[in-house]
């Protein structure tokens, strides 16, 4: 187990940005579809974001150290009753399962596109890679994580930035940009919230277990305080660079990597490897998550690590990943739900100090 005083500001920060990023935040797609279809509206629903993933993740570590939580269902079951608290656990444990899916597919696919192996092959390292680090304990889960996340960040800035040296006059695009109708909502506020909801829901397992591991609650606030402002940079620098590029980035569906392949034929094979190691990432802290809530001891953790990989091999080999899109609205609505009992509670528990 890691040591309560090694958690420092730079771990936290850093596993709270690898929990949250996904394999579509390197890929712009998630970025596009949330927040660059609205134009200018769309910089206010990034600020929002960036300010939401701060609070939101603060106040998991915060209440997770304050109830000593085991897992993150201690947490909700405190946060949301244990009604409703079992119900909003198992919309998130069958969830673990579909996103792992998803990263396993993700996974075959970029291993098909750069190494021209079969799919099943990519899912399989992958998933291999993910088992061994759940399995070797929650040390090397978010230490996995928190090293990966400065080689991301650094691949997602670089391309945003050279992108937008070249194409900086596409900044007037802001005011032109009105393709609400291809975001994920109608609405920039909806999409930004629905994107904070199922990111943090998602998360929760990793946060819940950083807020258990430090009882400095500096080290938490200030730890959520740069991991938000480190996302709300990666979104607004990937926005930017989708902005002055736009109309040709919306027909991609991996929109960064066409910006990538116009800077150096090489970039987009080395940026390809920054998505596999954000899908490994994510992978990992799901595959922790679904063996957290429910192994008991470490045969159980390796048995329920090995169901989870097994299964999401199978189905991502069949194509099976693509109904996930079903369990991702549920995921962000379940998580609105989460995230208002969240705000609940805190109000609550400041109004009975004050009074």
């Amino acid at each position: 187990m890691i040591q309560k005083q090694h958690l420092s500001v730079t771990t936290i920060a850093c596993s709270l940005i690898g929990t949250v990023v996904g394999a579509g935040f390197a890929t712009g797609q998630e970025i596009f579809r949330f927040f660059t279809v609205f134009g200018k509206p769309g910089l206010l629903g990034i600020i929002m974001a960036t300010i939401f993933f701060g609070y939101f993740s603060w106040l998991i570590m915060h209440f997770s150290q304050r109830i000593k939580a085991k897992n993150h269902y201690d947490l909700i079951a405190y946060i949301m009753g244990r009604k409703l608290g079992r119900l909003i656990d198992g919309l998130l444990t069958i969830s673990f399962i579909s996103v792992l899916i998803v990263m396993a597919a993700g996974a075959g696919a970029v291993f098909n596109d750069l190494f021209g192996l079969p799919p099943v092959a990519g899912s399989l390292v992958m998933l291999s890679l993910t088992f061994f680090t759940v399995v070797s304990g929650q040390n090397n889960v978010i230490k996995a994580i928190s090293i990966v996340v400065p080689f991301m960040l650094a691949a997602v800035l670089g391309v945003s930035v050279f992108t937008f040296a070249l194409n900086s006059t596409g900044i007037s695009n802001l005011s032109l940009i009105q393709t609400g109708s291809l975001g994920a909502t109608k609405s920039w506020i909806t999409s930004s919230v629905l994107y904070v909801s199922y990111n943090i829901i998602l998360a929760l397992a990793i946060l819940s277990s950083l807020g258990r591991l430090s009882t400095d609650q500096k080290k938490n606030a200030l730890g959520a305080t740069f991991g938000c402002l480190g996302l709300g940079a990666g979104i607004l620098a990937i926005n930017f660079a989708l902005v002055c590029t736009f109309p040709q980035t919306a027909g991609h569906q991996v929109p960064m990597l066409y910006l990538a392949s116009r800077i150096h034929f090489l970039i987009p094979w080395g940026y390809g490897i920054i998505i596999l190691l954000e899908i490994y990432t994510t992978a990992v802290s799901i595959l922790y998550g679904f063996t957290l809530r429910l192994s008991t001891d470490k045969a159980s953790r390796v048995a329920y690590s090995f169901l989870a990989c097994a299964i999401a091999v199978l189905l991502a080999r069949y194509g099976f990943s693509e109904s996930v899109v079903i369990y991702y609205p549920l995921i962000g609505w379940a998580g609105i739900v989460f995230l208002f009992c969240l705000v609940g509670k805190h109000v609550k528990i400041l109004f009975q100090k004050d009074s």
